[in-house]
């Protein structure tokens, strides 16, 4: 939420919400006090009487792929590769950008990398198990848990789209003792 503050008082307000009447080509700003009344008023008010007070807002700043601009570095995944790079806004980097493939930082990019891997190292474990009706739609899965002693355990089928499928309890819990490390990796907690 932006906050802003009266000139004049000092007093901070946040901004609640915003309304645009294009008929009217008029915009109404709803400011929240701090004791909770809500109050209106219109832009042009907004912009002699107040000023943003970016400190105290909680409007993030923080900079994403989508900000990239020409000349900006970047790191790609590009394969088994992590390759550093310089954003020309191209056809190529857009689309590569759109599934994931660039990223801010090194870092960012090493864990995409290694979350790529590890999956296709646990997808084998899955022995192409894909649920289906002829099975119920049932399935086994891997899901970490921090009050367990290594972290990792298997759960059937509550609500857990997205994971890998395991025909059995047995082929999951093999799964995880033979590959606990990549089970975090891909599950995002190591």
């Amino acid at each position: 939420m932006t906050k802003i503050k009266n000139k004049a008082t000092g007093e901070l307000c946040d901004v609640d919400s915003t309304y645009a009447d294009r008929i009217k080509q008029k915009v109404t700003i709803y400011l929240k006090h701090g004791n909770g009344k809500i109050d209106t008023i219109p832009l042009e008010t907004l912009m002699k009487e107040y000023e943003v007070a970016p400190e105290l807002s909680t409007v993030s700043t923080t900079k994403t792929v989508d900000d990239l601009e020409v000349g900006d570095e970047c790191y790609e995944v590009c394969g088994s590769l992590v390759m550093k790079m310089r954003w020309i806004d191209g056809a190529g980097q857009i689309e590569r950008r759109a599934v994931g493939d660039i990223v801010l930082t090194k870092e960012e990019a090493e864990r995409k990398l290694a979350r790529r891997k590890a999956k296709v190292i646990l997808e084998r474990d899955t022995k192409q198990f894909k649920p289906s009706k002829k099975n119920n739609w049932e399935y086994w899965t891997v899901y970490f848990d921090p009050r367990l002693n290594e972290g990792l355990d298997v759960t059937s089928n509550f609500g857990f789209d997205g994971t890998l499928p395991f025909a059995t309890r047995e082929d999951a819990e093999a799964s995880i003792k033979a590959h606990p490390k990549e089970w975090k990796i891909y599950l995002g907690v190591e």
